[in-house]
């Protein structure tokens, strides 16, 4: 304390001046804290591009309508795809979802009950083949950041599924303004899943204050990917579609793609599993002959994707015919681009 009141009396400022400095200080660590994670380096494997490899590939829709009798009509394929794949696989599943719950809201209408069905195809599994490695990656948004203990969890970790949280802490920062406050205050201070007191914007329990302060960085791993072994082989599927009893009947999209790719998808599911202290299968393959017959693809990710779609908008020529199927699009480079590539003819 003498060393402070030796300071005070050497310096002879004033209470306004001390708390003008102190806000100052504050102001540059907030400042430096807000631009450092919105620039900082990417963990590795994160913003993946993949090679370009011959594959055969399969186009699987869900589709949800109104026929011409007035009646809604749902047509569904990408989660018996996915659920036929699990039944199929020999050594190894990793699933990688982002919406992974129950939670329907308001809605009154009859929902399929896709959480379930896919915990509960994933505890078979590992009950008929107790060395399979299975690896479940999810979002935490379906904890809401640790505020509740999803009983799902429970019974795939009790079965022997590696179920793992993405770890968001190491993306950069999409919402700078909160999270430059939260990485200087917030981040270290532990969640109670059993101290919950706030309405849960998302479901029936209630939630703490430390998960509205973590929804507020506005990140996710909006990852919807599924890689197996089968007898013919390996087998990748990348949709749109989630296993969320709520977003059961929305339209999506999904590519199951044989082969290599799967190298490829397990590379960058990896990359999330270790960003969040854990592992994940990989493989190494060697050289093999190609069929350069079928269509060619690539794994893209993150960065990856706004690049690529980014180039492909630009260098549309004149009288070409572009299609592009997003579920945001709010991006202000694309729209941009968009505009100029309609503008081009």
């Amino acid at each position: 304390m003498r060393i402070f009141q030796r300071i005070h009396q050497k310096l002879n400022w004033s209470g306004r001046r001390y708390m003008a400095v102190i806000l100052c200080v504050v102001a540059i660590a907030y400042l430096a804290s807000a631009i450092y994670h919105t620039v900082k380096p990417l963990p590795q494997g994160i913003n993946f591009s993949g090679k370009l490899r011959h594959a055969d590939v399969k186009f699987l829709a869900d589709k949800t309508y109104i026929d011409a009798n007035g009646q809604q009509q749902v047509d569904q394929h990408i989660f018996d795809e996915i659920l036929k794949m699990i039944d199929e696989a020999k050594t190894t599943i990793v699933v990688d979802m982002f919406l992974f719950n129950s939670e329907v809201g308001d809605s009154k209408l009859k929902q399929r009950p896709l959480m379930q069905e896919l915990t509960d195809a994933l505890i078979s599994k590992k009950r008929q083949n107790r060395q399979i490695q299975i690896v479940m990656i999810t979002d935490p948004i379906n904890s809401v950041y640790g505020g509740l203990s999803p009983e799902h969890y429970r019974q795939l970790r009790q079965a022997g599924v590696d179920v793992i949280e993405t770890n968001l802490a190491p993306l950069r920062a999409s919402n700078p303004f909160w999270s430059g406050f939260w990485y200087i205050c917030c981040q270290n201070i532990g969640n109670n899943p059993e101290k919950g007191w706030l309405p849960n914007p998302f479901g029936d329990e209630k939630i703490t204050l430390r998960s509205y302060l973590n929804l507020f960085n506005f990140k996710a791993n909006h990852r919807k990917t599924v890689v197996v072994d089968t007898d013919a082989g390996w087998k990748s599927l990348v949709t749109s579609a989630n296993p969320h009893d709520g977003s059961s009947r929305h339209s999506n999209v999904a590519l199951v793609v044989n082969g290599a790719t799967a190298a490829d998808v397990l590379q960058t599911e990896a990359a999330v599993a270790q960003m969040s202290g854990s592992s994940s299968p990989s493989l190494i393959l060697g050289d093999f002959e190609k069929d350069v017959s079928k269509p060619q693809i690539q794994v893209l990710t993150e960065g990856a994707i706004y690049e690529a779609v980014l180039k492909l908008i630009n260098t549309a020529k004149p009288k070409e015919h572009l299609d592009l199927s997003m579920f945001y699009l709010s991006e202000r480079k694309i729209i941009k681009a968009l505009k100029s590539a309609q503008e081009r003819g």
